[in-house]
């Protein structure tokens, strides 16, 4: 039982560690690059609309959040939840600090364009530094949901 939770936590502390990185070197998927099964919001009906989504215009893609209730149906049940190879980006990180009790996580992480057609532009340095209080959100996140981190070694990366 030990060494199932002592490799769990060492996965979280080695995805902890990638997530810093690509925030820090600003290459966390912020555009359509990120976990398509997330992106299309995979276990919610087909009739509900995608709460968060990007769109991508002339220049850089910007964030669009449609609806703050939404949910993230995926992640929970994928191989790569909470390894270093996880495949989330900003929209992960979105859903991971609403669950874990923050009202607007978009001030974290992005600048409003057009608040009331609620469209975000990623920006580093904010996120940079806002690093320690998202990284302590993510740990405790995947903390919580420690029992869906793969503990044998199978399916997926490391």
């Amino acid at each position: 039982m030990d060494e199932e939770n002592d490799l769990r936590r060492l996965r979280i502390d080695d995805a902890l560690i990638e997530f810093e990185r690509r925030i820090r070197a600003a290459t966390l998927s912020a555009d359509s690059s990120e976990c398509q099964d997330l992106l299309k919001h995979q276990g919610q009906k087909k009739t509900e609309p995608i709460p968060l989504a990007y769109l991508s215009r002339l220049g850089p893609s910007m964030l669009r959040i449609a609806s703050r209730n939404g949910h993230n149906k995926f992640c929970l049940s994928c191989e790569l939840f909470g390894k270093m190879h996880c495949c989330g980006g900003l929209v992960f990180l979105f859903y991971v600090l609403k669950e874990m009790g923050q009202e607007k996580p978009e001030e974290l992480l992005c600048d409003a364009v057009d608040e009331a057609a609620g469209l975000y532009r990623p920006n580093w340095e904010k996120m940079e530094a806002n690093l320690s209080l998202i990284l302590s959100l993510l740990r405790a996140y995947w903390e919580r949901h420690r029992d869906r981190i793969d503990d044998k070694g199978e399916g997926g990366f490391f």
